[in-house]
């Protein structure tokens, strides 16, 4: 085996070898025991947003992702170290005259450390895939994702500020629904972003992509949440020049439709 590895190991890396061989075990099994514990402590908060029994925010089910991407990417960089420190391990054990026991010992000991965190990595990365497709699956069997009494609520009062424009309407009933509105059009932006990447991403997995139309159905409810919340606000304009009032500064809107499409 070692004359396999031989034309594929050079000198100035078996110098790196060695020279890896001799750090203070001490020092490398601290690094190795903080990143074991790390990825742990990153098992343990998928483990406890799974445990929770609550339905994930868009910034969980973010963090779910980038979580997923970085453990996949620790884990092949701690296996493919593994792999090399091995194949350099084997080289030196060859090597005739040369007593490299002890380097060759260390080397496969730290090789065995990569592979425990890569495999550490691993699971993370497997537990935090888990539970973004199991909520991605809750998601597009969602049938409401705005409670409807809410947007009768909005409907209602656009209604009597649009037939009564010129009379009075109850003030607190206004801010109330306005405040309502603006809580509505926060939740929808950011669940519709999500359902349309959630969509994209269960469209290149073969495994999900029957999960691709109930998303964007689910999308079409944010969306059409957030057209309800412009028909308020629109009726709330009308009645507002109507009856003389001054509309509060608004912060330039941009569109989610050309955010997302």
């Amino acid at each position: 085996m070692a004359a396999v590895y031989e034309h594929l190991v050079d000198e100035e890396e078996l110098l790196a070898l060695r020279e890896l061989a001799a750090t203070d075990v001490e020092e490398t099994d601290s690094a190795d025991r903080a990143m074991g514990a790390d990825l742990m402590t990153l098992l343990r908060k998928v483990a406890d947003l799974d445990g929770a029994g609550q339905a994930l925010c868009p910034e969980e089910l973010a963090w779910l992702q980038c979580l997923e991407e970085g453990t996949i990417r620790a884990e092949k960089e701690m296996a493919s170290m593994a792999e090399d420190i091995l194949r350099g391990a084997a080289v030196l054990d060859a090597r005739p005259g040369e007593d490299q026991a002890a380097v060759v010992a260390e080397l496969r000991r730290q090789a065995a450390q990569c592979g425990a965190r890569a495999a550490d990595a691993r699971q993370v990365a497997a537990a935090a895939r888990c539970l973004r497709e199991k909520e991605t699956r809750r998601m597009a069997a969602v049938e409401h994702v705005v409670d409807p009494s809410v947007m009768a609520f909005l409907a209602r009062v656009a209604g009597e500020m649009d037939c009564y424009a010129s009379s009075a309407v109850v003030p607190e009933e206004v801010a109330a629904a306005a405040g309502a509105a603006e809580v509505v059009e926060e939740e929808m932006v950011r669940l519709r972003l999500w359902l349309v990447m959630a969509a994209m991403d269960c469209a290149k997995r073969p495994g999900e992509a029957a999960l691709v139309a109930p998303l964007r159905r689910q999308e079409g409810k944010a969306k059409a949440a957030l057209a309800g919340v412009d028909s308020f606000r629109a009726s709330m304009r009308r009645y507002q020049a109507a009856a003389g009032i001054a509309p509060p500064p608004e912060e330039e809107e941009g569109s989610d439709d050309d955010m997302m499409t």
